[in-house]
């Protein structure tokens, strides 16, 4: 911070808060005593011990590519050379039961 820069207001402002910006409070005093200045509480956030776990949960996932590609390439090779097959009655069978699950 350049001194020469500070007037007014702003000197006002550096003269109560500290190197990190945290404001200052200014205790006043009764008896004639010296004005002295302590840091505010800071607000503080505890982590617990689950929010660690889901936290490590989360970055394996992120880890985790979300389309398989081996899966994809092996589909993409049988339908190109006319050697996928579509079992329509587990296909029904599955969009029934997935209905069924949004119909509770």
């Amino acid at each position: 911070m350049d001194i020469k820069q500070l007037s007014g207001r702003d000197l006002s402002n550096a003269l109560t808060q500290d190197k990190n910006g945290v404001q200052l409070e200014t205790n006043k005093p009764t008896s004639g005593a010296e004005n002295t200045t302590k840091p505010l509480r800071k607000d503080s956030v505890e982590i617990s011990s689950q929010a660690h776990k889901i936290n490590q949960a989360v970055a394996a996932l992120n880890k985790v590519p979300e389309v398989n590609a081996a899966r994809v390439s092996e589909l993409r090779t049988a339908i190109q050379n006319g050697s996928f097959n579509v079992d329509s009655q587990s296909t029904a069978e599955k969009l029934l039961s997935l209905e069924a699950t949004f119909n509770k």
